[in-house]
């Protein structure tokens, strides 16, 4: 079980105690997400803010997952899904063992990705060379290991920021080609430019034609990016809406006539008030929401939520006041 000696924990990262609740997990992870978010920093601090942004949302989709978090506890790894993940990253030579691991890592782990609600597919020409890549937070390896050339299906994570924006997105790509000279099977690197549709469905399948392994005498398979989106710290995203929640004392929620609401592109929106706010109040604000992939230029709904901050304590004075004016 992971203690408070020696390397830094899921815990420490999240900065609860390992008897935390979901919900305590939820807040810690939103509030110090909402500081390392690499979209809120400026260029100087992005990597930093990228790499710190990966460790806490692993941690958090660790100890968020009741069996992970069993695991966690029982043994310091998340799951043998991690443990195969790390051993992956710390291969370089494809050999018999490397071939085995990676057939477990994409065939067990993540052949379940073809479960999700696919809304759409689009497809690339290939371009390059490639087949495992690099994106955002993470690093993912695609050799292939069967004898017939396999497509080889991969997540890929993407910010809210990212799918409201769309537009190109640049991968490192990383496949098995037979070298020329020596005949041999050869590990290269290359780039490769995604398109994404503003507001791009999770579940989406890309499909990059010929961006895998090369088989000697079978061709290259394709490589199946399926999109997956990341917590985000402030927004949540449901269907073609977006929902957020904002923070105001009492006396701004009983006078206001006006509020200020965040915008995901980090803009605000000035919005006028026709009464008080309670914490029942949802504002919808028509065409704010995530552009909508199938209908361009129009967008959903944000739905804003608030959240009030009451008074700890109230004088008789004032309880007197308060009396006077709202009965």
């Amino acid at each position: 079980m992971p203690t408070d000696k020696g390397p830094k924990t899921f815990y420490d990262t999240l900065g609860v105690g390992i008897d935390a609740t979901d919900e305590e997990l939820r807040r810690a992870f939103r509030r110090k997400a909402a500081r390392v978010h690499p979209d809120k920093v400026n260029a100087e601090n992005r990597e930093r803010a990228t790499l710190e942004f990966q460790q806490l949302t692993n941690a958090f989709e660790v100890l968020s997952d009741a069996e992970k978090r069993r695991s966690y506890d029982l043994t310091g790894a998340p799951d043998s899904f991690t443990r195969r993940k790390k051993t992956a990253h710390r291969q370089q030579s494809p050999d018999s063992s490397l071939q085995q691991l990676f057939r477990d890592f994409f065939e067990k782990d993540f052949g379940g990705l073809s479960g999700f609600n696919s809304s759409s597919t689009y497809s690339f020409e290939s371009r390059g060379v490639g087949g495992a890549f690099t994106s955002g937070f993470s690093t993912y390896a695609a050799f292939s290991t069967s004898s017939a050339t396999k497509d080889q299906e991969l997540p890929l994570t993407l910010t809210l920021e990212e799918v409201s924006r769309g537009g190109e997105k640049d991968l490192t790509i990383t496949r098995r080609l037979t070298d020329g000279i020596s005949g041999r099977l050869i590990t290269v690197n290359e780039t490769a430019a995604v398109q994404l549709t503003p507001g791009i469905r999770e579940g989406t399948r890309i499909v990059l034609r010929g961006r895998g392994d090369e088989m000697p005498g079978r061709g290259c398979s394709d490589v199946i990016l399926v999109v997956r989106e990341a917590l985000h710290p402030k927004f949540e995203r449901r269907g073609d809406d977006l929902i957020t929640c904002v923070s105001m004392p009492l006396v701004q929620a009983l006078t206001a006539d006006s509020i200020s609401v965040p915008m995901l592109d980090g803009s605000h929106f000035q919005v006028a008030l026709s009464g008080p706010i309670t914490p029942e109040t949802v504002l919808r604000l028509p065409g704010k929401g995530m552009p909508i992939p199938e209908q361009p230029g129009k967008a959903g709904n944000l739905c804003v939520r608030f959240r009030i901050a009451f008074p700890s304590t109230v004088t008789p004075v004032q309880k007197g006041q308060l009396q006077a004016v709202l009965q």
